[in-house]
């Protein structure tokens, strides 16, 4: 059963200001242009040449105030550090954190990328409901302790039985070894060993080894979501 979360729709409404703003921008200089035309050859090629620059401006201030969404449902077995990873996201601060009961929803800004993360409780009885939080999600963050060996096979296990829900298929998977500021440590090879990683064909993913807590390679779960974002 999903726990409804409130949301400010301002953000959205911002967005459609800046749309309606620049349509009505580019309905202007259209006009402009057209009355261009019986002007004498000079005035003409003028205007014209205005009409190109301010066209190229627009569409840079487009670029510049257009944000590319992108929903996340981050998932993985109880102190993993989803928490601590979502305040390292989203504030840069991996403040001491109690573990997620049940669901944390956070919006993030990078990149010029708005992503709403979903991090959901690693404890037992929510399991089997991070296929439910998944659906409809553009990717899928899966968090591993690599400093705690002895769940690597519940983790397995629960990934696997994730990414046999069908509607998941096709979603792309980061898999996040986190703690490696802990050692020992699994390495990256160690966790795609444990993981049997390399049996995953319905869904494209890809590894980040990084520490949550240090802000260790953080960047390469940044980087990965913003690319991710721009292929929707």
């Amino acid at each position: 059963m999903k726990i409804s979360v409130t949301e400010n729709n301002s953000e959205n409404q911002g967005f459609l200001k800046q749309s309606q703003f620049f349509q009505q921008l580019e309905v202007e200089i259209i006009k402009q242009f057209q009355l261009s035309i019986g002007l004498n050859f000079q005035q003409e090629i003028f205007v014209r040449f205005l009409y190109f620059l301010m066209g190229n401006l627009i569409e840079k201030l487009k670029s510049f105030f257009s944000t590319s969404k992108l929903e996340v449902c981050m998932v993985g077995l109880e102190n993993v550090g989803k928490t601590t990873m979502l305040n390292q996201l989203s504030m840069g601060d991996p403040s001491f954190t109690v573990p997620t009961v049940g669901l944390n929803v956070r919006t993030v800004k990078k990149g010029g990328v708005t992503m709403k993360i979903w991090d959901i409780g690693g404890q037992v009885q929510y399991r089997p409901e991070w296929g439910n939080y998944a659906q409809g999600c553009d990717a899928i963050i899966f968090l591993v302790d690599t400093s705690n060996q002895a769940t690597l096979g519940t983790s397995k296990k629960e990934l696997h039985n994730l990414l046999d829900n069908k509607s998941l298929r096709n979603i792309p998977l980061l898999v996040i070894g986190n703690k490696i500021d802990v050692n020992p440590h699994l390495n990256e090879k160690q966790m795609i060993e444990g993981l049997n990683l390399d049996y995953i064909t319905s869904n494209a993913w890809a590894v980040a080894m990084c520490s949550a807590l240090t802000g260790n390679n953080i960047t390469q779960v940044v980087d990965w979501l913003i690319t991710k974002s721009k292929k929707l």
